[in-house]
């Protein structure tokens, strides 16, 4: 039976993956450019140090939300205490105002670390003392894939291959570099999310 018991990946590993492999001075340059997430639109920027994700969607709200601190002038509305001024567009009796946000997956540091394995890459994100996260990217053809673990499958066939008795997840796996690989050939990293390069 498997019990979880809180969120994030079901299960780190104790150090960074491959074990036997180097850190990695920079994102190869062959992997960096502009991509779109194949399911829903985000763009997925790649650049020497830093992997993020942008997101864009709108926020509406209805002119009766606008108090004496609002003062709505054409196409914007500016906050007065502060003299902040924001676009916002009227709808009818609704302002629509497009908002964008970044959600950083990956930043190479020392709590960040990228090895290659086979064609390849590791991102290895330090969570806590002997607890790392991994996620494994490939590229071809033109098609980024950032793959996590999947809890259930995953975390069956890596208990497999490390005879770990633990049932209780989230737990850090002691893999050495042969375990880990034989878990990468059985297809681990079952989560996969797909990007399409649109720039260099």
């Amino acid at each position: 039976m498997l019990v979880f018991t809180a969120c994030g990946p079901a299960f780190t590993f104790q150090e960074p993956q491959p074990t036997d492999a180097k850190n990695l001075d920079a994102i190869p340059r062959r992997l960096q450019g502009v991509y779109l997430n194949q399911s829903d639109s985000s763009l997925l920027f790649v650049s020497d140090r830093l992997i993020f994700q942008r997101f864009e969607g709108a926020e509406w709200g209805h002119l009766s939300d606008l108090d004496m601190n609002h003062r709505l002038s054409g196409d914007s509305v500016t906050l007065l205490p502060t003299g902040r001024t924001i676009f916002a567009e009227r709808k009818g009796d609704s302002l629509y105002r497009p908002v964008q946000y970044n959600d950083t997956l990956f930043s190479l540091s020392f709590d960040n670390v990228l090895r290659k394995y086979q064609g390849r890459f590791f991102m290895n994100t330090r969570l806590g003392p002997e607890s790392w996260e991994v996620r494994m990217m490939e590229l071809s053809r033109g098609t980024l894939s950032i793959h996590s673990v999947d809890a259930e499958e995953d975390w069956k066939s890596l208990k497999k291959i490390t005879e770990s008795s633990e049932d209780t997840l989230p737990v850090a796996v002691p893999a050495n570099a042969r375990q880990f690989k034989e878990f990468v050939r059985s297809n681990g990293f079952r989560d996969i999310e797909k990007y399409s390069r649109i720039s260099r």
